[in-house]
């Protein structure tokens, strides 16, 4: 079905430029300067309420780890996998913003993909806590001290 759609939609634009042509209108490819312009047009400064959301979230995921220190809960391959999730948002996010405070302007693909984040860092934070929530302590080794089942 794609094919034909696709065949109908090049169909449809060779008709529309013979028809150009016939009038003796010159014929020029669609451009895409209206989103050019759109997309790089240099939008305001930052808004501090994105900085403090992500400094905010910084700061939870800090205290969920010292919680999982504490708790015991440090080795789940869950935890790990979701604490390098964020992480990796975080460095993105973090740069994204720097970059835009050095250059003093923010674009709007820029601030639409620091929201994105933020909003994928904070999924991530929910995650660990029910993680956190869910996960059994670690158990402490046995140090060589026999069990009912190993005797």
């Amino acid at each position: 079905m794609n094919k034909y759609l696709l065949f109908a939609s090049f169909f449809w634009l060779n008709m529309i430029n013979i028809a150009a042509a016939q009038e003796g209108q010159p014929v020029k490819p669609p451009s895409d300067e209206g989103v050019r312009e759109q997309t790089e047009k240099p939008g305001s400064e930052l808004d501090a309420s994105l900085k403090a959301q992500f400094e905010s979230n910084v700061s939870e995921k800090r205290r969920l780890e010292q919680e999982a220190m504490e708790s015991g809960k440090t080795s789940g391959k869950r935890y790990q996998l979701l604490i390098s999730r964020f992480e990796s948002f975080a460095g993105e996010v973090e740069g994204q913003i720097e970059e835009s405070e050095v250059r003093n302007e923010i674009t709007e693909a820029t601030e639409a993909e620091i929201k994105s984040g933020l909003t994928e860092m904070e999924s991530l934070l929910n995650l660990i806590e029910i993680e956190l929530a869910t996960a059994e302590p670690e158990k402490p080794p046995n140090n060589g001290k026999k069990t009912k089942r190993n005797k």
